[in-house]
């Protein structure tokens, strides 16, 4: 997809992360044949563990599922596997280097999203920021202090892009999210760990488009 802010706020609607270092190679392309088909907007791939011959097949094979529906595929920190895996961009943390080197190594083309616990974090430079916790998680274990709604709202107007939350969310949680400032909703184990991940997508992505006032499919 291009870098048009319009387009990168529609993108991170319904931005599910898939946390692939506890499923197998079959299972993850399974899961995201299912998000795709069910309302995902945006697709991470996230392993913190695994070695980057594992990351490079998960993306080579979940790339065609991704493409296939016009969905962009995005990968967790490992910005040096962008231009070999050929996905749409990458998602930094603050340790992962600077926008400036990264945006050199990968293109003008390519996504870059910047995770950050409130506006003091922001750079220029990125294509979205990632603000989070939102409410309390078990997904990232190195989270910083919750941000809630009241502070979530305040600080939109002091982050200068589009912004996806994350932390917690929820189908009932993510139309309040969105009307306090955030483009989207970033989700793990709402979607990746129900007992369906298709209707769970489907009921976060109509919740969402709902209170963006978008008509639903």
């Amino acid at each position: 997809m291009k870098r048009d802010e319009d387009q990168v706020c529609l993108a991170l609607r319904c931005y599910v992360i898939l946390n692939v270092d506890t499923r197998d190679h079959a299972a993850v392309c399974r899961l995201a044949e299912q998000i795709v088909s069910s309302g995902a907007t945006m697709v991470q791939l996230r392993d913190k563990h695994g070695d980057d011959d594992r990351i490079t097949s998960l993306a080579r094979d979940v790339l065609p599922i991704c493409r296939q529906a016009q969905v962009p595929l995005i990968l967790n920190d490992r910005w040096h596997l962008v231009e070999k895996t050929g996905v749409d961009g990458v998602h930094l943390g603050a340790d992962d280097g600077t926008i400036a080197e990264v945006r050199s190594a990968i293109g003008t083309e390519a996504i870059i999203g910047l995770s950050i616990d409130s506006p003091d974090d922001c750079e220029v430079g990125p294509d979205y920021f990632g603000l989070g916790p939102i409410f309390n998680t078990d997904t990232k274990h190195d989270a910083g202090p919750v941000v809630g709604l009241a502070q979530l709202r305040g600080w939109r107007e002091h982050i200068p892009g589009p912004l996806v939350a994350i932390g917690g969310m929820s189908v009932e949680r993510a139309p309040a999210v969105i009307h306090a400032g955030a483009d989207g909703v970033a989700v793990v184990s709402a979607v990746c760990n129900a007992i369906h991940p298709d209707r769970a997508c489907r009921n976060l992505r109509d919740a969402i488009d709902k209170a963006l006032g978008i008509p639903t499919a």
